[in-house]
């Protein structure tokens, strides 16, 4: 698990690479990931339901580009990022099998895009 703020923004297309590693710095095989899901809240404390933003493997918003090396690929699209630009909280947790993983969190900075 790792934790990583980063700026991003509001209706543009984003794409974000993520390497998920454990906490000794290892690749995490994601050979059996059956779902995976990035959440953005305004609270931590907020129910998902009352999320931003949601966005999941099953749902093709994901992909799984290295099982191997734990690499994937978070694909935002303008329509995903149609959101007031604020300071939200955000985590992707992986879903296998028996377990789950909160594999990266903390804080995104959605930016006002200038350009209409």
């Amino acid at each position: 698990m790792s934790s990583e703020d980063f700026d991003i923004y509001n209706r543009s297309s984003q794409t974000i690479k993520v390497t998920v590693l454990d906490e000794s710095g290892d690749h995490v095989h994601l050979t059996g990931l059956t779902e995976a899901v990035v959440t953005f809240k305004t609270n931590k404390d907020d129910p998902d339901t009352d999320a931003i933003l949601q966005v999941k493997l099953t749902e093709g918003k994901i992909a799984v580009t290295n099982a191997l090396l734990g690499e994937l690929t978070i694909s935002l699209d303008p329509t995903d990022m149609d959101i007031t630009a604020a300071r939200y909280f955000y985590d992707l947790v992986l879903y296998f099998a028996s377990d789950q993983y909160t594999a990266l969190y903390g804080e995104a900075n959605v930016l006002e895009r200038i350009t209409d």
